[in-house]
């Protein structure tokens, strides 16, 4: 499960290179052909509202998906709370994984502001 920040913050050039990273990324996925087959990836978008963007799905099976657009707030903890509600009901099935993959320095320092911040995260 990938949570994306699709909020306004991520406008021109930044979400232009998340949907490249993130085609990049399914190509990479389907041309192996064990990670084809067995990893199932989902999307929950963080861009003025949480938003299922991929509900799971085999990486041999994700055809395409739309592109992302740079939109609202940045509701990182509401996206990560429905993230880990998808991922809860699909352990039920199978072992998952969610990578939060915070972009902009500013917005995970206000997510994370209860929270030790990583040794190695640059503060703006």
């Amino acid at each position: 499960m990938l949570v994306l920040d699709t909020s306004y913050s991520m406008s021109g050039a930044p979400i232009a290179q998340l949907n490249a990273g993130f085609q990049h990324f399914v190509a990479a996925l389907q041309e192996d052909e064990v990670a084809a087959c067995s990893v199932e990836l989902g999307v929950i978008t963080a861009g003025g509202v949480a938003t299922e963007a991929l509900s799971f799905t085999t990486a041999m099976h994700i055809d395409s998906v739309a592109q992302f657009n740079a939109n609202g707030g940045t509701p990182l903890g509401r996206a990560t709370e429905l993230a880990l509600q998808r991922l809860d009901d699909r352990k039920k099935i199978s072992a998952c994984w969610c990578c939060l993959l915070p972009t902009v320095a500013g917005n995970y320092q206000r997510w994370n502001a209860n929270r030790q911040l990583p040794p190695n995260h640059a503060e703006s």
